[in-house]
C-alpha cells in the first residue's frame, strides 16, 4: 500500500493548472515529476491508482454537468483566468499568471524532487511520501516565492479547493475502479481525549497552566502518531499537520507551544472491524505508555525509581486522569445488489433526522437525474456520514463508565478516613504522593505509602527547587508530571532548562523591556541584579529566567525574573518561601535599596496587573457542518453558497435549470467534501501556528499558553491588551496584511478591506477563515498575586458570556481588583464598522491619559468624569433583562445632553486655545463618545463599564501622569 500511495501522490502534478493552460498532457507532466524524485510511472501505474482519484474527484466535484470536461464553455485554460475561490467566503482570488509561470513552476519543482529524492534515498516509500507532504510545499516558496503554490487549484472549473487537498484525499483512500463503479475500502475515524477546560484549569503558576495544555496535546499527539505510522500523514483531515513544528523538530522555541487540539479526525484506508479495532486501541495505549513514561522520568528526578511502596496509588491515578472515545465508521461499499451511495442512504436514513434524511434524498437525485459528471458514490455523502460518526462518538462518550465500566476522566478519588492523607493541591481531587515539608530546619521530600498510610522521608532530595515542588506542597501522580515537564519531556526537542514566564514577567515586561532597552540606566540596572543573584546564592533557584518572547528576540539573553521587580516581593519572608532557604537581612536591604534607586531613575513602577485572553471560535459545528448561511446573513455578506464554488466562466455558462436545481438541492449550504474540512484545519491552522504567535509573542508583549486552531489562551501586557485583542480578530477573518522590513522582520497590521479570507505574506498566502467567520474572547485583567486558577475559571465564564449572553462575535471582559472588587464590561467587535468598538474604545482611553510634551494633542479627559458619568448612569439606567437594555430614544435625548456638559466640564488643555477650537475638541470628544455607545447598542451598562475599565487601564500603564 505504501508504493501505490507514492505513486498516487503524483498522479496529477502540483502544477496542473499551469500545466493544462500551457497545453501540456498532465499525466505526462506527472511523469517527469516522478521521474524527477526516482520514481518511474507506467500507464499501469495510473490505471491502479484511477479508483482513488476518481472517488477524490467525484466528492469534490460532484456538481459539474456530464460533458464538462470536454465542452469547451466549461474549460479555464487561460494563464489569466485561473483562480482560486476561498472555500468559506466564496471570493475569487485572481493570480495573474503566464506561460512563463508555467515554465518556472515546472523547473523548480524539478530541482525541488530531485534534491528531496536525494535526501530521502535510504528512506522508505512510505517515509517518502511522509517526507514530500512536509517538506515539498515549504521548499517550493522558497525555491519560487511568485508562484501561488499553497493555492493552485486541483481543478480550475471548481477552484474551492487546492491540488494539496485533492492530494491528500487520494492518497488516504483505498479505491479500485471496476466497470463504471467504485469500490471503496475507507473508514472515518475520529478519536478524542478529555478532560480538557477542568484539567488545564488545574493551574496555581503559569507554567501549570502552560503544562496541562501541552500534555493534552502531546497526549494528542502521541495517538495520532500511531495512525500516521501505519498510513501516512496524510491521512489526517484535522488537525492540518503539514509541516507541523512537532513533525520537523527544527526550532525548539517553537514546539514549546501547545497546538494540537484534543481530537482529531481522519480517512483510513482500511473497513476490517478487527483492524479498527486494534488502531484504536493503540491510540488508547499511546496516552497510558506516554503518561507512565513521564511519570517514570518524574520519580526518577525525586531518586524513587527503585521503589515499588509508591506504584499502586500512582498507577490508579495514571488511570484515571484521562479517558479516551474514539469512533470508526467504515464507509458503506458496493455490493452485487446495491451501490456504495445507496447503502450509505440506507445507513443515514436509520440515524439522521427526517430534514438530513431528506436532504441525502436530493442530493443523489440531482446527482443521478441531472446528469452529473462523475456518478454519485460514497464521497457524495461525505457530509452526512461525518455527522453521522460524531453523533455516535457523542453516544460513546454518553456511554462512558455505566455500561463499560470506565472511570470518568477526572473522577475524584475516595478519600481515606486516615487523617494522613492529604488531598493534592493543585488539582484538590486526587490524594497527594508527594510532599516538601520543612522538618527539624531541614526540607525534606516525602512521598506516602498508601500500604502502610505513612508520609516516608525520602533520603538526599531536598534540594528539590522551589519551582517543582515549593515548600508544604503536596502534589498527585499527574499534576506532579504538570510541575516536572520541563525537565522530563523528551518527545519533543524544547529548549534545555525551560522555564515558562510566570503572571508577574507578563505584567512587567513593559517595564522591563524599557529597562534592557536603556543604556542611561545600565549601571543601576546591573547593581540591582547582583544584588537580587546574590540572594539566590546557595539556593537551587536560578535569579535569571528566559524572558517573553519579544523581550527575548530583542535582548537575547536571559534576564532578572519579573517578581523581584515588586517591592511587596522583595520582604524576608517572602524571599526565603520563594526560594525554599534563608537570606541574610543585609542581603535583603541590599536589593531593596538598589530596587528603589533603578526606580527613582526611571521615575516609574511595575504595573501590578496582566490580562488573561480564551479565545474561541464561533459555531465550528456549524462550520464542520457547511452550514454558514446564518453567518453570512448575520454579517450582510453575500452568502457562500453551493454557487460560489464554482469559477465565474463555469458558473455563468452552466444551464440556468441546472443552476436553480443546484441551490434547491443545496438548500443554503455548501456542499461538505474532506477537502473543505481540510481547507478550515489549514485556515485553523495558520491562525494558530503563524496569526497568532506573530501578534502576541513578536509584535507585542504576550506569552501564548495554548493555541489549538480556534482555541487559544494566553497572557498579555496590559499595555498591548486592545491592540492584541483587536488585531486577532481581524486576523480571524483575514482583515489583514503582512509586511516585512528590509531585516526580513514581519508585521501583522488592519487590513478591513479584505474580505477574500486569503492573506498575501512575503513568502506566499495565509488561507484564514474569512469574513463570515467569528470569534468570542473572554478577557481577565488580575493583579499577580490573584490565584491563577480563579484568574482562569473567571476568563472561561468571560468567553461563555460573551457567547451565550453578547451573543457571539463579541468580547467580555471582568477586572479582577486586588481588592477583590470586580468589574464587568465588554461588547460585540463590529469589526465591519470604522471604527470598530475596540478601535473607538482605545481612542476614547487615550484621552484620559495626559499628552506629553512632545505629543501633538493638547487635551485630555479628567478622571473625575467617570463619576459625572456615574451619576448619569444612575439617573437613567435601570436593571432590565439583557435582552431589552437597549436604550430607548427617550433615554437618549435625556442622556446626550448631559453627556455633552459632562465632557465641557471635564476636558482639559495643556496651553491656552481659542474658544472656537475648545469646542470644536469638546464636540469631538462628545462625538465620539455617542459613537462609543451606538456600537455597544446604546446599552447605557455596558458603556458605563467599559469607560471604567479605560479608566483603570489608563491609571495602571500611565500611573504617574498628573491629574
Amino acid at each position: 500500500m505504501s508504493r501505490i500511495r507514492l505513486i498516487a501522490f503524483f498522479h496529477d502534478p502540483i502544477h496542473k493548472a499551469l500545466a493544462l493552460a500551457a497545453g501540456k498532457n498532465h499525466e505526462q507532466v506527472a511523469k517527469e515529476l516522478a521521474f524527477a524524485f526516482g520514481i518511474s510511472l507506467t500507464d499501469d501505474d495510473f490505471k491502479v491508482t484511477k479508483g482513488m482519484d476518481i472517488l477524490a474527484s467525484s466528492t469534490e466535484r460532484l456538481v459539474l454537468p456530464k460533458g464538462a470536461d470536454k465542452d469547451p464553455k466549461f474549460q479555464v485554460m487561460d494563464f489569466d483566468k485561473i483562480s482560486f475561490r476561498h472555500p468559506f467566503s466564496g471570493r475569487e482570488i485572481p493570480f495573474n499568471l503566464t506561460r512563463e509561470s508555467f515554465e518556472q513552476a515546472d523547473r523548480a519543482l524539478k530541482e525541488v524532487l530531485e534534491r528531496l529524492h536525494y535526501e530521502t534515498k535510504d528512506k522508505s516509500e512510505a517515509e517518502k511520501l511522509a517526507y514530500l507532504w512536509h517538506h515539498l510545499l515549504r521548499e517550493l516558496k522558497k525555491k519560487e516565492p511568485g508562484i501561488p503554490w499553497e493555492l493552485l487549484p486541483a481543478d480550475t472549473r471548481v477552484p474551492d479547493h487546492t491540488i494539496w487537498d485533492h492530494l491528500k484525499l487520494t492518497t488516504s483512500t483505498s479505491a479500485v475502479w471496476h466497470e463504471g463503479t467504485s469500490y471503496t475500502t475507507v473508514s472515518l475515524f475520529i478519536w478524542t481525549v478529555g478532560p480538557v477546560q477542568s484539567f488545564i484549569k488545574q493551574a496555581r503558576k503559569a507554567q501549570d497552566f502552560w503544562a496541562g495544555s501541552f500534555i493534552l496535546s502531546l497526549l494528542t499527539f502521541k495517538a495520532i502518531e500511531k495512525v500516521i505510522q501505519r498510513y501516512g500523514p496524510t491521512v489526517v483531515i484535522y488537525p492540518d499537520l503539514q509541516a507541523h513544528p512537532w513533525i520537523l523538530q527544527e526550532n525548539p522555541f517553537e514546539t514549546i507551544r501547545p497546538t494540537i487540539p484534543n481530537r482529531f479526525v481522519a480517512l483510513i484506508p482500511e473497513n476490517d472491524h478487527e483492524v479498527l479495532k486494534e488502531i484504536g486501541k493503540e491510540c488508547d495505549q499511546a496516552v497510558k505508555t506516554q503518561l507512565k513514561s513521564w511519570v517514570t522520568k518524574v520519580l526518577g528526578e525525586l531518586k524513587l525509581a527503585n521503589s515499588t511502596a509508591y506504584r499502586k496509588i500512582i498507577d490508579r491515578q495514571l488511570e484515571s486522569a484521562f479517558a479516551s472515545y474514539w469512533i470508526a465508521l467504515p464507509l458503506p461499499q458496493s455490493d452485487s445488489e446495491k451501490k456504495d451511495y445507496e447503502n450509505a442512504q440506507l445507513l443515514l436514513e436509520k440515524v439522521l433526522s427526517s430534514q438530513k434524511v431528506s436532504a441525502v434524498e436530493s442530493i443523489l437525485s440531482f446527482t443521478k437525474n441531472q446528469n452529473t459528471l462523475y456518478e454519485p458514490n460514497v464521497g457524495t455523502l461525505f457530509g452526512f456520514l461525518y455527522s453521522y460518526a460524531e453523533k455516535a462518538l457523542a453516544a460513546r462518550k454518553s456511554l462512558r463508565d455505566k455500561l463499560f465500566g470506565e472511570p470518568e476522566p477526572g473522577n475524584p478519588e475516595k478519600a481515606s478516613s486516615n487523617e494522613r492523607v492529604e488531598r493534592c493541591h493543585l488539582c484538590g481531587e486526587r490524594n497527594a504522593v508527594v510532599v516538601k515539608r520543612e522538618i527539624n530546619g531541614e526540607f525534606v521530600v516525602q512521598y506516602f505509602d498508601e500500604t502502610n498510610f505513612e508520609w516516608v522521608t525520602i533520603p538526599n532530595v531536598g534540594n528539590i527547587g522551589a519551582r517543582e515542588l515549593p515548600e508544604n506542597e503536596a502534589l498527585c501522580a499527574v499534576c506532579l508530571i504538570k510541575r516536572f515537564l520541563p525537565k522530563i519531556i523528551e518527545e519533543i526537542d524544547i529548549p534545555p532548562n525551560y522555564s515558562f514566564p510566570s503572571v508577574t514577567d507578563v505584567a512587567v515586561a513593559d517595564l522591563l523591556e524599557f529597562l534592557y532597552a536603556d543604556s542611561e540606566v545600565s549601571a543601576e540596572l546591573q547593581q540591582f541584579e547582583k544584588a537580587v543573584a546574590k540572594l539566590h546564592e546557595g539556593t537551587t533557584v536560578s535569579p535569571k529566567i528566559r524572558p517573553i518572547p519579544r523581550i527575548s528576540n530583542t535582548i537575547g539573553k536571559e534576564i532578572t525574573e519579573g517578581e523581584w521587580f515588586f517591592e511587596a516581593s522583595l520582604q524576608k519572608e517572602v524571599i526565603e518561601r520563594t526560594l525554599g532557604a534563608d537570606v541574610l537581612e543585609n542581603d535583603v536591604k541590599e536589593a531593596q535599596n538598589a530596587l528603589n534607586k533603578l526606580l527613582k531613575k526611571i521615575d516609574r513602577k511595575p504595573c501590578p496587573y496582566y490580562a488573561f485572553i480564551a479565545i474561541d471560535g464561533d459555531k465550528m459545528g456549524k462550520w464542520l457542518a457547511g452550514e454558514i448561511e446564518e453567518a453570512a446573513n448575520k454579517k450582510k455578506i453575500e452568502f457562500s453558497d453551493s454557487s460560489n464554488i464554482y469559477h465565474t466562466k463555469v458558473w455563468r455558462n452552466l444551464p440556468e435549470d441546472f443552476k436553480k436545481t443546484i441551490l434547491e438541492t443545496f438548500r443554503g449550504t455548501r456542499p461538505v467534501t474532506p477537502a473543505y474540512h481540510a481547507s478550515i484545519a489549514r485556515a485553523l491552522q495558520t491562525f494558530a501556528l503563524k496569526i497568532a504567535p506573530q501578534i502576541i509573542e513578536e509584535q507585542y508583549l504576550g506569552q501564548l499558553i495554548y493555541s489549538g486552531g480556534d482555541d487559544i489562551l494566553a497572557l498579555v501586557n496590559l499595555r498591548d491588551l486592545w491592540d492584541v485583542l483587536r488585531l486577532l480578530r481581524l486576523a480571524y477573518s483575514g482583515r489583514i496584511r503582512v509586511s516585512s522590513d528590509s531585516d526580513s522582520l514581519w508585521r501583522i497590521e488592519p487590513n478591513k478591506t479584505n474580505e477574500t479570507g486569503v492573506v498575501k505574506t512575503p513568502d506566499g498566502h495565509w488561507l484564514t477563515m474569512g469574513p463570515l467567520a467569528s470569534l468570542s474572547a473572554g478577557i481577565v485583567i488580575a493583579h499577580y498575586k490573584t490565584p491563577l486558577a480563579l484568574v482562569v475559571k473567571k476568563g472561561f465564564e468571560m468567553e461563555r458570556r460573551a457567547k451565550n449572553d453578547l451573543g457571539r462575535d463579541a468580547f467580555s471582559l471582568t477586572w479582577v481588583k486586588h481588592s477583590g472588587e470586580i468589574t464587568l464590561s465588554g461588547g460585540n467587535w463590529k469589526i465591519e464598522e470604522t471604527p470598530d468598538t475596540i478601535e473607538k474604545s482605545k481612542q476614547i482611553f487615550d484621552l484620559f491619559m495626559k499628552p506629553q510634551k512632545e505629543s501633538d494633542r493638547q487635551f485630555w479627559l479628567s478622571r473625575r468624569f467617570l463619576k459625572e458619568i456615574a451619576d448619569l448612569h444612575s439617573m437613567i439606567y435601570a436593571p432590565v433583562p439583557i435582552a431589552q437594555k437597549e436604550a430607548s430614544q427617550t433615554d437618549l435625548k435625556l442622556f446626550n445632553p448631559l453627556l455633552q456638559r459632562a465632557v465641557n466640564r471635564h476636558t482639559h488643555f495643556v496651553t491656552k486655545l481659542e474658544k472656537s477650537r475648545k469646542k470644536e475638541i469638546q464636540q469631538k470628544i462628545y462625538e465620539d463618545l455617542t459613537s462609543l455607545l451606538a456600537l455597544l447598542n446604546n446599552d447605557f451598562q455596558a458603556f458605563f463599564n467599559l469607560i471604567e475599565t479605560g479608566l483603570l487601564y489608563t491609571r495602571f500603564v500611565n500611573p504617574d501622569r498628573e491629574e
